[in-house]
């Protein structure tokens, strides 16, 4: 295997990895999800050995690069998006049913599961409307951006172009 193929083949297991690592962090399932972001974690760390391992090389360099700049940008944008969807949701939710529970809990002085339980899924199904309403304008600007970011590079990669 000559090196620009080894250089390809490292840049296109690179966005794989990138893709894989969203897919998993997008799956209802806690271990999964906290696999996924370790492997982001994991594939930013990789772009960063990449930059540096293809210093004197475009194709190599550029897409590392790449990479980097999603990572970074794509977290910068849904954490300020996440934070203003907490404010909002915070300020405008229903809290009927958690106010409910706690005055409960101060007339008899015992907590139990199942009012926690209940207090939760109440506070779940008044506010779900509220939520994807704030979130779609706060957190889906950061998701198209990124599923752009990775579609242009790999699309780019995999016709061996650089950016």
């Amino acid at each position: 295997m000559t090196e620009n193929e080894k250089e390809l083949k490292d840049i296109k297991n690179l966005y794989r990895l990138l893709m894989l690592s969203i897919a998993l962090q997008v799956i209802p399932f806690y271990n999964l999800q906290l696999f996924g972001f370790l492997l982001f974690m994991v594939v930013l760390i990789w772009a960063y050995v990449l930059k540096m391992k293809y210093i004197d090389s475009p194709f190599g360099k550029t897409h590392a690069v790449h990479v980097i700049k999603t990572i970074w940008n794509f977290s910068t944008f849904f954490a300020i998006g996440f934070c203003i969807w907490m404010v909002i949701m915070y300020l405008d939710a229903d809290k009927a049913a958690l106010d409910a529970y706690s005055e409960q809990i101060v007339a008899t002085g015992q907590v139990d599961e199942a009012g926690i339980k209940s207090t939760i899924a109440a506070l779940v199904s008044d506010n779900f409307g509220l939520a994807v309403k704030v979130g779609i304008p706060t957190l889906l600007p950061s998701i198209i951006y990124l599923i752009f970011r990775i579609w242009s590079g790999s699309s780019n990669a995999s016709c061996e172009r650089t950016i």
